[in-house]
């Protein structure tokens, strides 16, 4: 069990280490980044946008499906099919991780997240209950369905106080991202 605890948190360091670099290596190197997200892109197209946002909504980390919106939008992917594919991935992967939450035991997902940021997302379940899963849907507080579940907080609540507003965010996201990737390109037209 310790050893597919490891393996879990080393996969998400990884993930969100890959993900940091290439998003840096896109503000700053562009012709690189578009060469080879292009490439990855036209080989594996919206399954990679439906994969890395389902795992960056799944797995406890720093970094949240959020940066997938606004790649997509920089490169140009960010089509309607593209944008319903993020919500619908990223709730799949929310309603998995919050049943994956109610079937295993605290103890794993202490370990998986650290006993700091458990006992931290505990405290304030305890202190705020639903109005904590609001916050953290909807801004940069760690958002971890999997706790929510391993808390037993109720389907119903986790759906009204978690879910939906966490859709409504990226829905947000994906408005906000259009605009703003609009406004660079009416002002440096040949950066992207």
């Amino acid at each position: 069990m310790k050893r597919i605890k490891k393996v879990i948190k080393v996969g998400g360091y990884i993930l969100t280490l890959s993900i940091l670099i290439l998003f840096f290596i896109g503000l700053f190197n562009t012709a690189l980044f578009k060469e080879t997200i292009s490439e990855t892109m036209a080989n594996w197209g919206l399954f990679a946008v439906a994969f890395y946002t389902f795992i960056l909504e799944l797995i406890p980390q720093s970094i949240s499906a959020h940066l997938i919106i606004l790649l997509t939008g920089l490169l140009k992917i960010n089509s309607p099919l593209s944008m319903i594919i993020i919500l619908v991935s990223a709730a799949i992967s929310s309603i998995f991780g919050f049943w994956l939450g109610r079937k295993i035991e605290k103890g794993f997902f202490e370990d998986l997240v650290g006993k700091k940021t458990f006992s931290k997302v505990k405290r304030a379940m305890t202190r705020y209950g639903s109005g904590y899963v609001l916050v953290s849907a909807i801004s940069p507080l760690p958002y971890i369905p999997i706790l929510f579940g391993a808390f037993n907080m109720k389907w119903r609540n986790f759906l009204i106080w978690g879910l939906i507003p966490r859709l409504v965010g990226f829905l947000i996201t994906i408005l906000f991202a259009g605009q703003i990737i609009n406004f660079i390109n009416s002002y440096f037209p040949s950066w992207w």
